[in-house]
């Protein structure tokens, strides 16, 4: 039993993306403390090692930390109903085969003097091993005895990750950080006051490939906007680290901070978007097409100073057969939210408005969507063979080619609309994560002149 889950995780990380050493000692240290007091004992130790493993294994993937994941857990059961059962389901399988493994192999051990005597010796050595070996709180991985580590604790990361969550809020910390949306807290310069809207849309899982052909693919349809006249285009990619929450606040305030959970207290909410438009007189909207309570977006985001927040209750409320997408955020659709977004700067009745917009449609896993335009995943090698990143393809491609076709119609003159992604999309198997770049995420920065060409010029104005 110590050495197949080992072995398990051993084989699965040659085809998904884990961060785990190449062996958890966890498993020998609890059998060897466990034995003595029987099978039943043993199971329940082993399930609950077999349960951190593969929680602490697979977070880094999603960009989640670990002291995150304890933060999160009220919020996974948010989760659409059927994809939360099935994945329930995968779990219970793995400990149960797990459990019945460890009954069949100690069930027949009858010498129990020399079982204790064994179990407490081996146990010291092994706590000590797993002490100067593991990756703990004792160093960092790279600064371990051995080249490859022969243990990691997840009894430890555990303890580590509470440590960690049970901190007071006032210890999160943030520095300065580069975003796509930068130029708009420069709130008296051109780039601001000649809009009459402003539309910052972080897209979930806009990852920046590695190659230019398939970048190219996904943002075909902006890229189409580049002949014509009035449109001026910049685009490049900006850095991301963790998960989506740090991906907004890099772009809504331009700093990093590794959170899911923003302590509002801390934020920098005066050089943060909402308050530095609201100065240039803007009126300021936030929409998010899931519910409010994910994440505490229903708390963070009117502490950053929006006039409005939406999420999907205020969104059904407003429009009327709106229809939703998702497997495990089940929300509004995107192409729906969009169209909003559209009426409501065609609306000349409020003089500027800024609208900050975080995509859902596009979190993995990813329903594939209809298909809206020629394009078709089979006429490229590496989207023809992965079924699921074609799904992302079309559904970021969906969601450009609307944005793209409402550009060129003169919906949207005298406007700039900044697309940038949160995060790398969190692919398991490591053959369509390594498509991707590991730090990067694209930008494109879209400045829509008004009817005669030119961008309008407002007066800067003070809201009542």
């Amino acid at each position: 039993m110590v050495v197949i889950p080992n072995f398990i995780f051993l084989i699965v990380n040659q085809f998904w993306f884990i961060d785990r050493a190449l062996f958890n000692i966890d498993y020998l240290l609890l059998c060897l403390i466990l034995i003595p007091f029987g099978p039943i004992a043993v199971a329940i130790g082993v399930a609950f090692i077999l349960v951190l493993d593969v929680v602490f294994a697979f977070a880094p993937a999603y960009h989640f930390s670990l002291s995150t994941v304890l933060q999160s857990v009220s919020d996974m059961f948010k989760l659409e109903p059927a994809f939360l059962v099935v994945e329930i389901c995968k779990v219970t399988t793995l400990v149960l085969l797990g459990t019945i493994s460890t009954y069949y192999l100690i069930k027949n051990t009858h010498s129990k003097k020399l079982v204790m005597v064994t179990c407490v010796i081996s146990s010291i050595i092994l706590v000590l091993l797993d002490v100067n070996l593991s990756a703990n709180a004792l160093g960092s991985r790279s600064a371990n005895s051995l080249s490859i580590n022969i243990s990691a604790s997840s009894i430890n990361n555990l303890r580590l990750a509470v440590n960690t969550t049970d901190r007071s809020d006032q210890d999160q910390y943030f520095e300065k950080s580069e975003s796509a949306s930068k130029i708009l807290r420069v709130v008296h310069s051109a780039s601001v006051e000649g809009f009459q809207s402003i539309i910052l849309i972080v897209v979930e899982s806009l990852g920046e490939f590695a190659t230019s052909e398939l970048n190219d693919i996904q943002l075909a349809p902006i890229f189409t906007l580049k002949d014509h006249p009035g449109i001026t285009i910049d685009s490049g990619n900006v850095k991301f680290e963790g998960s989506t929450v740090p991906g907004e606040l890099r772009e809504l305030c331009g700093i990093r901070l590794l959170t899911a959970h923003p302590n509002t207290a801390v934020l920098p909410i005066h050089d943060c978007l909402p308050k530095k438009l609201d100065e240039a007189g803007y009126d300021t909207l936030a929409i998010h097409g899931f519910i409010g309570t994910m994440f505490s977006r229903n708390q963070w985001y009117p502490a950053l100073g929006f006039d409005e927040v939406w999420f999907a209750s205020e969104i059904d409320g407003l429009i009327s057969d709106v229809d939703r997408c998702g497997i495990a955020f089940h929300g509004v659709c995107d192409v729906d939210i969009w169209k909003k977004i559209v009426a409501l700067h065609s609306d000349k009745s409020q003089s500027k408005r800024f609208i900050y917009w975080l995509t859902l449609s596009a979190h993995l896993p990813v329903e594939r969507p209809r298909q809206s335009d020629s394009f078709r995943c089979a006429d490229y090698q590496a989207l023809a063979q992965n079924n699921e990143l074609c799904s992302l393809v079309m559904r970021h491609r969906q969601l450009f080619s609307e944005i793209a076709k409402n550009i060129k119609n003169g919906a949207l003159q005298n406007s700039r609309i900044i697309l940038v992604g949160d995060h790398a999309p969190p692919f398991l198997d490591n053959s369509t994560r390594t498509l991707f770049t590991s730090g990067t995420v694209p930008y494109v920065d879209i400045r829509v002149a008004s009817g005669n060409g030119s961008i309008n010029r407002f007066e800067k104005t003070s809201k009542p």
